[in-house]
């Protein structure tokens, strides 16, 4: 994934979007369309993570206590981020 323009999502094919990068190297990117979220691992080999459902109790209760948000709703996020650019 290092030095790669577009990454192509292992799940859907989508062109994957970038979130973060560092001088190092590491790239975190993901998917806007299923939401699967790619990155370097320790050893350079790139990994991946498909979202997981959330149901019942366990849905209820990080509900209740705001624990996370929906994938659009941080894409979202991410993209008001980008757009206003960097702090001064």
């Amino acid at each position: 994934m290092n030095g790669e323009p577009d990454l192509a999502c292992p799940t859907c094919g989508n062109i994957m979007e970038l979130l973060t990068g560092d001088e190092d190297g590491s790239l975190l990117r993901v998917c806007p369309v299923c939401a699967t979220l790619a990155w370097n691992g320790e050893n350079g080999k790139v990994e991946t993570r498909q979202p997981q459902e959330i149901t019942g109790e366990e849905k209820r209760r990080l509900l209740e206590n705001q624990e996370f948000v929906t994938a659009e709703e941080e894409l979202a996020r991410h993209r008001r981020s980008r757009k206003s650019g960097p702090p001064h």
